[in-house]
């Protein structure tokens, strides 16, 4: 593990966060992102709380930092405190060697969704067909509202959330996993917008379900990417609107 590949993903893990404490998908300073550090295995880095801490708008690279998932412990503690959820993060990582990154945040929609015992499902097309084709994979749910804070817990969510992309925590959050770290962070930015759509109609009567032949045409046309160079564009999208100055890498 080189200096620069240690920076170049802390920077990006420190701008998912700012991205989610943006669009609202963080609240406060509530929530975590974490990475895998190419060529070290044993290793991650995840969203820290330091002296400075204002939130997950406001992360800076410092708040990210290196943890050796054997031990749990920091490489370099500094004035640095590990999220006391850090055990989502090490069990999926353990779990599933597809996943490069998790994130782990406490957006509204979907907890009214989840409190409700509302399911997410595709329910529109070109409007976003990346969150459709989400839904259209299964969202776990995990039944219980309290923090994921040992090895027993964490065990229990990996269980919950299976082969899947996306849990829905009830009475607690989500936790979304990704192939990169830009991939997790605009699942999770895209998994509320749907709760949020969902939670609007269902509260208001509505409760819309995807035609068979146009969920068919969609499970077919997504087979390749609608736009291949999309979640690229998505991403400086985000990163940009979030203040950050952060290309894709």
């Amino acid at each position: 593990m080189t200096a620069t590949e240690l920076n170049v993903v802390r920077h990006k893990v420190a701008t998912a966060c700012r991205i989610l404490g943006h669009t609202g998908v963080a609240r406060e300073i509530t929530g975590h992102v974490s990475a895998r550090v190419p060529e070290a295995p044993d290793h991650i880095v995840i969203r820290c709380r330091t002296d400075e801490e204002s939130g997950l708008e406001n992360t800076s690279v410092d708040a990210v930092r290196a943890v050796d998932v054997r031990t749990g412990e920091l490489d370099d503690p500094g004035a640095a405190e590990l999220p006391v959820e850090l055990p989502i993060h090490t069990a999926i990582l353990r779990a599933r060697p597809d996943v490069r990154s998790v994130v782990h945040v406490h957006p509204k929609y979907c907890l009214l969704c989840g409190l409700a015992g509302i399911a997410l499902r595709p329910i529109y097309g070109a409007y976003e067909h990346h969150s459709t084709m989400l839904a259209d994979a299964g969202i776990a749910c995990f039944d219980d509202s309290r923090l994921v804070r040992d090895e027993a817990a964490a065990e229990a969510l990996v269980a919950a959330i299976g082969p899947s992309s996306a849990c829905l925590m009830r009475g607690h959050g989500i936790t979304v996993v990704g192939a990169s770290v830009e991939q997790a962070t605009l699942r999770a930015v895209r998994l509320e917008h749907l709760a949020e759509i969902t939670w609007r109609l269902r509260t208001n009567g509505f409760d819309p379900a995807m035609p068979d032949e146009e969920l068919d045409a969609f499970r077919a046309s997504c087979a390749e990417p609608v736009l291949p160079k999309g979640e690229r564009w998505a991403w400086n999208h985000y990163a940009r609107a979030a203040d950050v100055g952060r290309e894709f890498q």
